[in-house]
């Protein structure tokens, strides 16, 4: 993967404006993501930005929970290949499965509290797990979505979904991060954001013959966070800014406290003000490292100033 670190265009433009005295915010967020591509001074925003904590909206952490249409397996936990999340407690993810040949799709559907999610700025997070290439080979890979996610207030008469697996799925974890108010597709007149109660997964086979083990596809944690918010937006700079005006030097340390962030592969780090549109003073991607509860993270940023001719 690249690494690397840059100043951005944005941040040039933050500190010449406040070397001269305008109201630009300073420098006081940081913001974590999981992308791997080389900094460049153009960039705004993070490649794949990730949240330090959010709503949860499943678990995945008690089979009772989920009801399976006619060819699927009984949801099985699973406590040996599973996410570890910000919750203490959540050591279990979901199998899910196939057994019959009535139909080449299978869902599995769950009740959930009733939850608001109208805010525009909602961002889903959910994690998928394909066991080795023979399974990921039975998924279909067409427009249809092999896997999708859906969302309801009215029993799936009304719903929004979201193709979140298929040709771009691989072996091993898939993060399907996408946008709440930008669903893939509808049932009737679509969900009713502000009065959710219901959640579902499906997946599509390549034929209503084909049949998935148990632990073939395994789902765990089902996450909502907003943008703009504390969701994203750190404010814990655990030192600094602190200055060394001797060495022309000024260093910033970001920290990701034990109940943040968990299960993610962290491997960037940005640094914004908190104008309405933040400016990106800095982007640095580095080997991703694998954030559990058990860990807290300091990320420390310096950057040096050099005389010029």
């Amino acid at each position: 993967m690249a690494v690397g670190d840059k100043i951005c265009n944005d941040g040039l433009n933050l500190a010449l404006s406040r070397l001269h005295g305008t109201t630009l915010s300073a420098v006081s967020v940081a913001q974590i993501g999981v992308g791997t591509t080389t900094p460049a001074a153009s960039d705004t925003t993070l490649g794949q930005k990730i949240p330090f904590t959010g709503d949860t909206v499943q678990l995945f952490d008690d089979s009772t929970d989920w009801t399976g249409s006619a060819d699927a397996t009984a949801a099985a936990n699973n406590t040996t290949t599973y996410k570890e999340m910000n919750d203490s407690t959540d050591d279990t993810s979901q199998s899910f499965g196939k057994s019959g040949s009535a139909s080449a799709t299978v869902t599995y559907s769950s009740d959930i509290v009733s939850d608001d999610m109208s805010n525009a700025n909602e961002r889903f997070y959910v994690w998928f797990y394909i066991k080795d290439a023979t399974a990921l080979a039975k998924f279909e890979t067409t427009a249809n979505g092999g896997i999708r996610i859906y969302i309801s207030d009215d029993n799936f008469t009304k719903a929004d979904y979201w193709n979140i697996g298929g040709s771009d799925s691989s072996v091993g974890w898939n993060l399907a991060d996408v946008s709440v108010a930008s669903p893939d597709g509808t049932i009737g007149a679509g969900a009713d954001l502000s009065a959710i109660i219901d959640v579902r997964v499906q997946f599509i086979v390549t034929g209503a013959a084909v049949t998935l083990t148990s632990g073939d596809l395994i789902f765990d944690s089902w996450q909502m966070a907003r943008v703009g918010t504390t969701d994203f937006n750190s404010t814990s700079f655990d030192a600094g800014p602190t200055y060394d005006t001797s060495l022309k030097t000024v260093e910033t340390q970001t920290k990701i406290l034990t109940t943040e962030a968990n299960g993610f592969s962290i491997s960037e780090v940005g640094l914004f003000n908190t104008e309405s549109t933040p400016d990106m003073f800095s982007h640095h991607v580095f080997t991703g490292q694998s954030k559990t509860r058990t860990d807290e993270y300091r990320i420390t940023c310096k950057y040096v100033a050099e005389e010029g001719s």
